[in-house]
């Protein structure tokens, strides 16, 4: 047993491997942040405007500017429940080879998860039972099912290792806009210790099945308007790394009036987070944005660009272009009325993509 344990303590273990790794990305993440804005999508790889299911190559927005996001975003709703594909029909192993592939290049990964309602079997957004957020907390009637969940969740990231085998780490961003209500775990569906203990739960037993490679972030929502509103369900210092912000413009039109309001609104919870995340030493992002029903050719330049100017962005993500929903596509794409501008945007020496 002695020599068992003196092997042990020579050899660099997983957990340290991927403790160092994290660390590592954390630096990485501050570093980059002084150098530029990380332009992000959501399912960037995985599908987009009128295509689907190719060879994980394709991508929109290299379509358009001939580079990938330095940050990609997936989903992992489904997954929870054994099955092979997610809520939007993409492969769980489509979805950890693309993690790998955008790694290689030197890019980031976040993952978001909104998971199915465990006691009514819906989705994320049915928020029939009340109840929820309780039954899966310690003693509640769902408790054990939703460790189960936990598992399942902590094998996929258990599997997202590079060539060598080392623990790729990636951003983690569960329970999100929890100061809306369109979600169970929803500020009128548990309180603020309640919604802590989820977070509590979910880090506590991922870390408990090995994986020690997340990086949290914590996006409560939209037009934030206080440092007590964003802090009031905020899970803690010693979790996060990540303080979001969430804004999406909806019928962007290109009229003063609609990009005004626009900056003003994002600029405004950038004004509460900015210092909040200054004072914790954490990293500050836009970890969703873009722009729904677009008819402004100058989105870009004219409105996302100015409403983070002057804030330490680390990186921002627009969300999924849907295949065959005009109204659905929020990231840019090859015949978008805003392309040109795009690609203006990204010759911005602030605004960082991967070849």
């Amino acid at each position: 047993m002695r020599y068992l344990l003196i092997f042990a303590f020579l050899l660099p273990s997983v957990w340290g491997i991927a403790q160092s790794t994290t660390k590592e990305m954390v630096n990485a993440l501050r570093e980059s942040a002084t150098q530029g804005v990380m332009y992000g999508h959501h399912d960037d790889t995985m599908y987009g405007y009128r295509w689907k299911d190719e060879n994980g190559e394709r991508s929109d927005t290299k379509d358009v500017v001939d580079m990938y996001p330095a940050m990609m975003s997936f989903e992992l709703c489904r997954l929870e429940k054994g099955l092979e594909r997610n809520i939007d029909g993409v492969s769980f192993d489509k979805m950890r080879a693309a993690v790998r592939q955008q790694h290689a290049r030197g890019g980031y990964v976040m993952f978001s998860w909104h998971a199915d309602n465990i006691l009514t079997g819906k989705n994320a957004w049915d928020v029939s039972n009340r109840r929820v957020v309780q039954s899966v907390l310690p003693g509640g009637s769902k408790a054990d099912e939703f460790l189960v969940w936990l598992d399942r969740l902590a094998a996929f990231f258990m599997s997202l290792t590079d060539e060598q085998g080392k623990p790729i780490p990636v951003i983690f961003r569960p329970w999100h806009e929890c100061n809306g209500s369109w979600f169970w775990w929803g500020k009128d569906f548990c309180t603020p210790r309640e919604y802590k203990a989820l977070w509590a739960l979910t880090v506590k037993h991922l870390k408990r099945k090995g994986v020690n490679h997340l990086i949290y972030a914590y996006s409560p929502g939209s037009n934030i308007t206080s440092q007590q509103a964003y802090l009031e369900r905020y899970p803690g210092n010693k979790t996060i790394a990540i303080m979001g912000v969430e804004g999406y413009a909806i019928k962007a039109t290109g009229a003063l009036a609609d990009r005004q309001k626009f900056i003003g609104r994002v600029r405004k919870s950038f004004d509460v987070v900015a210092p909040l995340a200054q004072k914790r030493k954490k990293i500050l992002a836009f970890t969703e944005t873009g722009m729904k029903q677009n008819t402004d050719p100058q989105w870009w330049t004219q409105t996302l660009l100015p409403s983070m100017e002057g804030y330490p962005v680390c990186f921002l993500v627009t969300w999924r272009n849907a295949t065959n929903d005009d109204n659905e596509c929020y990231g840019i794409y090859k015949g978008h009325p805003s392309e040109e501008d795009f690609k203006r945007f990204a010759q911005n020496p602030h605004i960082i993509f991967r070849k």
